[in-house]
């Protein structure tokens, strides 16, 4: 459903900031109508997390997280964007417009060609699973001088928005194809519910430089249907490939993205009620046989193709030539702008 412009207005007005983070950090007023106390979003051992009630905001000037009364929920609790306008509203005795209904059955004669069926839960799924929230579990946030900060400074993806720094951390592992343990980048995998589902690794060099072997990333886990929410869930979302490209993608959009892991599971993105549009960023992959267009512009297509009954509205964008991707674009304009 969408809320008049009017109404979220009126939903913030009446809610007093301060009490909301109150329940999870001690604050301390500092001044009229603002408060202060450690960040919540990172390790902060001084004060740098202020709350500004007359304008409705919270920021850290130590990590620069920074959001409203609607984003503190959907980060701090993991509710949608919907979830948080209908808590906020019911705190402030607003009624809200009744949620739309789930689209009715589409006719046969009027579906899009159907996508090959997914392949059914191995076995072992379980087992996945749980090997996959043993690492994550292990795992620790990210270190602001560490070499996963540094492989993400050199992609101009640091550093990290608030939502980004909740699915991703680090953790000294073992590469399958190695005897030896690497520092990787581990990225939690939720199913389309929301519940974790798997991990994905980037192996890493002590500073900061993909693992030189021959597949640097890996995944663990059940992978079907599963995104890594680097972004609040809002009523428009993007998708990508590759981590690297989603965060590329929202810095140059201004969309939070979330990622795919590879154009396979893209193709079965499943994205929840409460989103109305999906921008899908596509990869610009070289033409083959099975797939003219490039293997990332088909499954694009092929997403699109599922999302249309959905009553789902969706964008295609792909970089031009000669980018493969977005984080190749991103990297560009940076590299631009340095040499000025």
């Amino acid at each position: 459903m969408t809320i008049p412009a009017e109404q979220l207005d009126a939903i913030k007005r009446a809610t007093r900031l301060s009490s909301l983070v109150q329940g999870e950090v001690r604050l301390k007023r500092n001044g009229a109508g603002r408060w202060s106390g450690c960040c919540p979003f990172h390790p902060d051992k001084s004060p740098s997390f202020s709350v500004v009630d007359d304008k409705g905001f919270y920021h850290c000037f130590g990590c620069g997280a920074h959001g409203s009364a609607l984003d503190w929920l959907m980060q701090r609790r993991g509710l949608s964007f919907m979830e948080a306008v209908e808590t906020l509203a019911a705190d402030a005795g607003i009624a809200l417009p009744s949620r739309r209904e789930r689209p009715a059955p589409v006719p046969p004669a009027l579906r899009p060609k159907p996508v090959a069926p997914l392949a059914d839960a191995e076995p072992d799924d379980g087992d996945r699973i749980e090997a996959a929230r043993r690492i994550w579990i292990g795992a620790s946030d990210i270190a602001l001088d560490g070499p996963i900060a540094a492989y993400l400074r050199r992609r101009h993806i640091w550093p990290l928005p608030p939502a980004a720094r909740q699915v991703l951390r680090q953790a000294r592992l073992e590469h399958p194809h190695m005897r030896s343990r690497h520092w990787a980048m581990v990225a939690r995998v939720d199913a389309p519910d929301g519940t974790p589902c798997a991990v994905h690794r980037i192996f890493l060099t002590d500073d900061g430089r993909k693992l030189p072997v021959e597949h640097p990333k890996l995944a663990k886990g059940r992978l079907k249907a599963s995104t890594i929410r680097l972004a609040p869930v809002g009523p428009e979302i993007g998708v990508a490939e590759g981590i690297e490209t989603a965060l590329a993608a929202a810095q140059l959009s201004g969309i939070g993205v979330w990622a795919c892991i590879s154009a396979t599971v893209l193709e079965q993105f499943s994205p929840p009620f409460d989103v109305g549009r999906v921008v899908i960023f596509a990869d610009r992959d070289q033409p083959k046989p099975r797939s003219p267009e490039g293997r990332g512009l088909q499954a694009a297509r092929t997403l699109q193709e599922r999302l249309r009954p959905l009553h789902v509205e969706t964008e295609i964008r792909m970089p031009h030539a000669p980018f493969g991707d977005y984080a190749d674009v991103l990297a560009a304009i940076r590299e631009q702008e340095a040499a000025r």
